[in-house]
């Protein structure tokens, strides 16, 4: 298993889609929740995360598209964490880690003064992801999709 992790290209944009859809669909969500197809028609478009302080990556198991992350621009210092996706198969060898750290080591490159995220509490692994890598637990909201808001700030020395 060669796994590497490279910028998101437009060619990728329909085997990042069926990675998209089988992790929903094995959470028990529609397709087309939040601002998913929004997202991901702007995936398609050759403009898609071409902020300089934007960035889409994609995990890749030889030519196969096996999970993503991105970084957003919001309107305070904080970088916004999105489209954290694996498929099962890959979870738990380190992959959505290096994921992880390939989107952090960009918000502090890009003077980011931390990530923050919302997410389900039905992705369980990656919750204990973020608090491995060292986010607080913001908030618990009462709904079924971004249920849990999280931040990390980076330390300043």
């Amino acid at each position: 298993m060669e796994i590497r992790i490279e910028k998101y290209k437009r060619e990728d944009f329909s085997q990042l889609v069926k990675v998209i859809e089988f992790v929903l669909d094995e959470y028990g969500f529609e397709f087309g929740v939040g601002d998913l197809k929004k997202d991901l028609t702007a995936l398609s478009e050759e403009n898609a995360y071409r902020d300089a302080k934007e960035g889409f990556w994609i995990a890749k198991d030889g030519e196969n598209v096996i999970g993503s992350v991105a970084i957003r621009a919001r309107e305070d210092d904080l970088a916004e964490l999105k489209r954290f996706y694996l498929l099962p198969v890959y979870r738990g060898l380190g992959i959505g880690s290096r994921l992880y750290e390939v989107a952090e080591e960009f918000a502090i490159k890009n003077g980011y003064e931390g990530i923050w995220l919302e997410s389900s509490r039905r992705f369980k692994l990656a919750s204990k992801l973020y608090l491995k890598k060292g986010f607080r637990l913001l908030e618990e909201l009462d709904n079924d999709w971004e249920d849990n808001i999280y931040e990390k700030v980076f330390r300043k020395d």
